[in-house]
C-alpha cells in the first residue's frame, strides 16, 4: 500500500521502513503515529466536529455526524476530517515530547503546528467576502457570516439557540437543493426555481408541524434576502432570478398562512378545553401553603434531592398560579436578583425583577411581589445551594439548580409533579397556568379595561396575542350579542307597524264629532226631507270626478 510520509511529503509502500532508514525515527512510538497518519488510522470518532458554526459539542461518532452537513461537499467532508486526525496526532505528538522520551523525537510537525493557517479560518474583522480574492470559500462560511450578522454584538442565550435553529432550516434548504450540482461557488443552486417547489411540497408532505414548516420557509428567504444585500464575490447569481426565488418563496408563506392560523386554532380550543378553573389555582395555593413549610423542615434536618425538587415544584406552583409568568423568568431569576430586592416596610413585602426573559425587549423586567413568608422560601433556597456546595464547586447563579448546582431546566416538570401531588385536576404547565390567569383576568375586568392592561403588562403578556383567536367562550358571548341585536331590532319594528295603523286624531275632529252628535237629529230629518235631490246631485258629481280622473290617467299615460 502506498502511503504519503508527513515529513518529506513522497510515496513509499514501505513506510515504516522509510522513517527508520531515511529519518532515523528510531522512537518506537513516534514512528507509529506517524504511519497511522499517513495512513489516515487516527480515531476521531469523539473529537468535536470542526466545522465552525457548528455548536453541538462532541460526538461519539464524528463520521456520522459529519453526514448531517449536508450543507458541506464530500469532498469537504474527506477534507475536514483529514484536519481533526491530523490535529489529534499532532497533539500527541506534543504530549509524547513532554515527557521526554529516552529515544530522541527526530518529528517537528508538533513544534511548526503554530505556524501553519488554521483550516476553514474566517476573518474577524467582517464576512468573508471582504476579501479581494474570488475564491469561493465553504458553503459552511457564508452560513457562519449569516449566523455572526444574525446573533449581533452582545447575543442573549435564547438569542443563540434561535439562531442555531435557523441555521440548521437553511442547512437542510441548502442540502436539498445541492444534489447533483457543481460548482457551488456561483450559487447557481439557489435559482432552480422547480427543486425550490420540490422542497416547499416535500415539506407539505412532512410531519412536522404547520407552524414549523412555516419557519423553515420564513428562515429560507431570510437567508436568500441577506445573499441579496450582500453577495460574494464568487456568486454569479442575476439578480432578477433572485428576486424570482424570492417572491415564490414570499407566495409559499402566503399560502401557508391560512392552514397555520386554523391549526392555531384547533390547539387553542384544545387548551380552552383543559383549562384550568379558579377553584384549581386558589387550591393550588392553600395547599402550597400548606406543604412547603413542612418540605422546608425536612432539607433543614437532611438534604435529598427527592424533597428538593418537591421544594421547587410547590414554589414555582405557587408563584405561577398568581402571576402567570412563564417558565424562562424562573428559569433566569438569579440569587442576586433576589438578594436586591426592593424592601416595602408598610406592607412588609418584597419586589423582585427579572431582567432576562423572552418579552424584555416590549415590557422590560419581568416583577413579582412577595410577601415576607413568599419571600423567606426564596431565601431558603439560597443557603440552601451554598450549603450543599462544596468549597471549591462551582455554583450557579441561578436560583434553581441541579444536582451539579447548574442551571436548571426541569422546572416544567416539577410542577407537574406538585400539581399532581396535590391531586388537583388537569396537567399543570406554565403555558397552561398562564393561559389561565390571562383569561380568568380579562373575563373578569374586562376586555378594554385599566386593570386587565395593568395586569397584562405585569405578567408581561400582549393583549394582543389572545385577542387574535377567538375562544368558545368569547364566541359565545358574540352569539348573545346578536340575538340581542336582533330582538331589539323585532320590538322596535312591531311598535313602528302599530303607530303607523292608527290614524291621527286632532282637535278639529273632535269638535266636528261632537257637533255631530249634538245636530244628529236635525241632520236626520234634513236628510230624510231632500233625500233625493241630494242624491240625484251625489251622483252628477261622483260622474264628474269619474271623468276628471280617466283624464288625468291618460296624460300620466302620455
Amino acid at each position: 500500500m502506498v502511503n504519503t510520509c508527513p515529513m518529506c511529503l513522497k510515496d513509499y509502500t514501505a513506510l515504516n521502513q522509510h522513517l527508520l532508514v531515511t529519518h532515523k525515527a528510531w522512537n518506537k512510538d513516534e514512528r507509529e503515529l506517524l504511519v497511522k497518519l499517513a495512513g489516515g488510522k487516527i480515531s476521531v470518532r469523539l473529537h468535536k466536529c470542526p466545522v465552525p458554526s457548528c455548536v453541538q459539542g462532541t460526538f461519539t461518532r464524528l463520521d456520522r455526524h459529519m453526514n448531517t452537513h449536508k450543507e458541506l461537499s464530500a469532498a469537504s467532508k474527506d477534507k475536514l476530517l483529514k484536519v481533526v486526525r491530523k490535529r489529534l496526532m499532532l497533539d500527541t505528538l506534543a504530549g509524547l515530547r513532554a515527557t521526554n522520551p529516552t529515544v530522541p523525537m527526530v518529528s517537528r510537525l508538533d513544534l511548526d503546528q503554530a505556524e501553519e493557517p488554521p483550516a476553514l479560518q474566517t476573518s474577524e474583522a467582517g464576512p468573508f467576502y471582504s476579501c479581494r480574492s474570488t475564491e469561493f470559500p465553504d458553503l459552511n462560511v457564508l452560513l457562519e457570516c449569516f449566523k455572526k450578522m444574525q446573533e449581533g454584538p452582545d447575543p442573549s442565550p435564547k438569542l443563540l439557540n434561535n439562531v442555531q435553529s435557523k441555521l440548521n432550516r437553511i442547512r437542510t434548504f441548502v442540502g436539498w437543493m445541492i444534489r447533483d450540482k457543481t460548482q457551488l461557488g456561483r450559487l447557481q443552486f439557489l435559482c432552480d426555481v422547480d427543486r425550490l417547489r420540490e422542497w416547499v411540497k416535500s415539506l407539505r408532505g412532512s410531519k412536522l408541524a404547520l407552524s414549523t414548516t412555516l419557519n423553515y420557509l420564513k428562515n429560507v428567504r431570510q437567508f436568500l434576502r441577506f445573499i441579496q444585500e450582500m453577495p460574494p464575490p464568487s456568486s454569479s447569481i442575476n439578480k432578477n432570478d433572485l428576486k424570482r426565488v424570492i417572491k415564490e418563496l414570499t407566495a409559499s408563506i402566503k399560502s401557508w398562512n391560512r392552514p397555520v392560523v386554523l391549526h392555531q386554532l384547533r390547539v387553542k380550543e384544545k387548551k380552552d378545553a383543559a383549562l384550568h378553573s379558579i377553584k384549581d389555582l386558589q387550591e393550588c395555593r392553600r395547599l402550597a401553603l400548606v406543604a412547603i413549610p413542612k418540605v422546608i423542615s425536612k432539607l433543614e434536618k437532611h438534604h435529598t434531592t427527592t424533597d428538593r425538587n418537591k421544594l421547587f415544584g410547590l414554589v414555582l406552583a405557587y408563584l405561577a398560579s398568581l402571576y402567570g409568568h412563564q417558565a424562562g423568568v424562573f428559569l433566569n431569576l438569579t440569587d442576586e436578583q433576589v438578594s436586591k430586592a426592593v424592601y416595602g416596610p408598610k406592607e412588609n413585602d418584597y419586589l423582585i425583577k427579572v431582567e432576562e426573559q423572552k418579552t424584555n425587549e416590549s415590557f422590560g423586567t419581568a416583577t413579582m411581589l412577595l410577601t415576607d413568608q413568599e419571600y423567606g422560601w426564596l431565601s431558603f433556597i439560597i443557603s440552601l445551594k451554598k450549603k450543599w456546595a462544596k468549597g471549591g464547586e462551582e455554583v450557579s447563579k441561578f436560583l434553581f439548580f441541579n444536582t451539579t448546582f447548574s442551571q436548571d431546566m426541569n422546572l416544567n416538570n416539577y410542577l407537574k409533579s406538585a400539581w399532581s401531588n396535590m391531586q388537583l385536576s388537569g396537567e399543570a404547565t406554565f403555558t397552561s397556568l398562564r393561559s389561565a390567569v390571562e383569561t380568568f383576568a380579562r373575563d373578569r375586568h374586562g376586555e378594554h379595561s385599566q386593570k386587565w392592561k395593568k395586569m397584562a403588562r405585569l405578567m408581561c403578556h400582549d393583549t394582543k396575542t389572545s385577542d387574535t383567536y377567538y375562544t368558545m367562550e368569547q364566541t359565545r358571548k358574540g352569539r348573545q350579542l346578536f340575538e340581542e341585536a336582533q330582538e331589539e331590532e323585532e320590538e322596535g319594528a312591531v311598535s313602528t307597524k302599530k303607530q303607523e295603523s292608527t290614524p291621527p286624531q286632532s282637535d278639529e275632529g273632535e269638535e266636528d264629532k261632537d257637533e255631530e252628535e249634538e245636530g244628529g237629529e236635525d241632520d236626520k230629518d234634513e236628510e230624510e226631507e231632500g233625500g233625493e235631490e241630494d242624491k240625484d246631485e251625489e251622483e252628477g258629481e261622483e260622474d264628474k270626478d269619474d271623468g276628471e280622473e280617466r283624464r288625468t290617467k291618460r296624460r300620466r299615460e302620455r
